[in-house]
């Protein structure tokens, strides 16, 4: 069976830090590298000839003629929908109401990381009709061809969502996608050990009174991102090698400071008592309350985030693959 992302092998050390090291020569490197990801070359050109997508740099994602969107006014289909998603990330409940609703059968996929998802998604030899795919990731399907334009016709709801969601800065006109959820980056902790959160929050991860119980997610761009935070920086995009070098060398120090645990499980560490001080997603800290043992509070839960400071926050998308056979 597939993992759920936050339940993949934790990073040991030493691949932390090697992990840490080529994200900073990445970013430092500017958008060629991190716009660019693709496996062939074509793609890859392609992609990084689009600016790298932030909110002060906006993206169009290009349209291809030969993958135009579905036409105005067709009726739902009565295949199976076929989902392809992390695992977990859509309750049960809700896919077995959408099928009992329209009266279809609802399969879904699972994959472990937005990289496995996109080699199989070019490999042409798999077929879904909906991906969820991350922002990050955006340029390189679309280039790719591996999405299909979306028909608003059929998303009167969309107008419903936060304007800045219905016009994404990293999909102008959501030509691909809609929003799935929106969340915050910042950290879980146990409110029965951690009595008191510091000035700036983020440094309860270099804590060394909680050394052996803190962890940090096990994605780079997060790490970087709450480091660069912590020292002071208002723009976790930035191109700026010094910054994000430095950035890279405070992780060092707090994996080595604390024994730093890495990995994405806060949902389960933080209410099982695993880890007293994990870097975490909102969402993740909401679910948590359901893998409290029994007899435990929620109130052993807490969760910080920058209330008057910039912070990071993410969404999730959905969109409509190429080979779509049921679109609507």
């Amino acid at each position: 069976m597939a993992m759920h992302p936050r339940e993949r092998p934790i990073f040991d050390r030493r691949r932390f830090l090697r992990h840490t090291l080529y994200l900073s020569l990445g970013a430092a490197a500017g958008p060629t590298i991190l716009g660019a990801c693709a496996a062939d070359s074509t793609t890859t050109s392609s992609a990084a000839a689009l600016p790298l997508a932030r909110p002060d740099n906006p993206v169009t994602l290009p349209l291809h003629d030969d993958i135009p969107p579905i036409a105005d006014g067709l009726e739902p289909e009565s295949g199976t929908l076929k989902i392809f998603n992390y695992f977990d990330y859509i309750a049960p409940g809700v896919l077995k109401a959408f099928g009992d609703e329209y009266g279809v059968e609802v399969e879904v996929t699972t994959f472990n990381s937005m990289d496995e998802a996109v080699a199989k998604l070019r490999t042409g030899q798999v077929n879904f009709d909906v991906f969820f795919p991350t922002p990050d990731i955006l340029a390189k399907v679309a280039v790719g061809k591996l999405l299909q334009p979306i028909n608003h016709s059929y998303l009167p709801n969309l107008r419903n969502a936060w304007a800045q969601l219905q016009d994404p800065f990293f999909d102008q006109g959501a030509r691909y996608t809609v929003p799935y959820n929106v969340y915050t980056t910042g950290i879980g902790y146990r409110a029965d050990e951690v009595t008191a959160i510091p000035p700036n929050g983020y440094d309860l991860l270099w804590d060394e009174q909680f050394a052996g119980g803190i962890h940090i997610l096990d994605d780079g761009r997060e790490a970087i991102g709450m480091s660069l935070l912590r020292s002071g920086s208002d723009d976790v995009n930035t191109e700026d090698p010094g910054q994000v070098e430095a950035a890279g060398d405070e992780l060092q120090k707090l994996v080595a400071a604390v024994q730093a645990k890495i990995d994405i499980s806060g949902y389960t560490e933080v209410p099982e008592g695993r880890a007293t001080v994990h870097q975490c997603w909102s969402g993740d800290m909401i679910s948590a309350q359901y893998y409290l043992p029994n007899g435990v509070s929620p109130d052993v839960l807490g969760y910080w985030y920058p209330s008057d400071e910039p912070g990071m926050v993410g969404s999730d998308t959905i969109a409509v693959t190429a080979g779509a056979e049921n679109p609507v």
